[in-house]
């Protein structure tokens, strides 16, 4: 039997079915935008600047295309006209007002609910500072430092090794066939042997 498809009523749970935007990729020049008035997020522009001179600009800023206002990558767009670039990529959505300014608030939202996996980031962060240091990454050699103290094992404690009378016995395993025996142990054997 077939299951039939129904509205989700209000409060109820929402379907997240997406599709694609309307959107046109273009090379503009950095005049033609600007910053969106009510963008909320304060962005660390110098740093977006060092990535931009180590690493060259990649990806776009999004763009309400009728308003040329930038709903996403607002510090990029101030970090590539400052670093003296005439063009920058731009994706162009075709939306109205109300979808525009939900596209600026989802952005800023979305990046601050994400974690970073500790173990993951110790480990690219320690390879890139070998290929050549963290310029241009946002990372500084104190981050990479506290990340380091903050994997470090707790300190061990000793094992504890049982005592050995001379009655006991060791079991020995074959590294290559794993079969096991027990022997006793050296003093044991060496006490026996002396005829004691």
């Amino acid at each position: 039997m077939a299951r039939k498809k129904t509205t989700p009523r209000a409060g109820s749970e929402r379907s997240y079915v997406g599709k694609l935007a309307g959107q046109k990729y273009a090379v503009v020049s950095v005049d033609t935008l600007t910053e969106h008035p009510k963008n909320p997020r304060r962005g660390d522009v110098e740093m977006i600047q060092e990535s931009i001179g180590r690493n060259d600009f990649y990806g776009a800023v999004i763009v309400q295309k009728s308003t040329g206002r930038i709903l996403a990558g607002n510090h990029r767009w101030k970090a590539a006209k400052a670093n003296g670039m005439g063009k920058i990529p731009a994706i162009l959505l075709d939306v109205d007002d109300a979808t525009a300014l939900r596209i600026l608030l989802a952005d800023n939202k979305t990046s601050d609910s994400a974690t970073y996996d500790d173990g993951v980031l110790l480990e690219l962060l320690q390879q890139a500072n070998v290929d050549g240091g963290l310029d241009g990454t946002g990372y500084e050699s104190g981050d990479l430092a506290r990340l380091l103290t903050a994997s470090d094992p707790p300190p061990l404690e000793p094992p504890t090794v049982p005592a050995h009378d001379e009655q006991s016995k060791m079991v020995h395993r074959c590294p290559r066939c794993s079969y096991e025996w027990a022997a006793r142990s050296e003093k044991a054997s060496t006490s026996a042997r002396a005829g004691n």
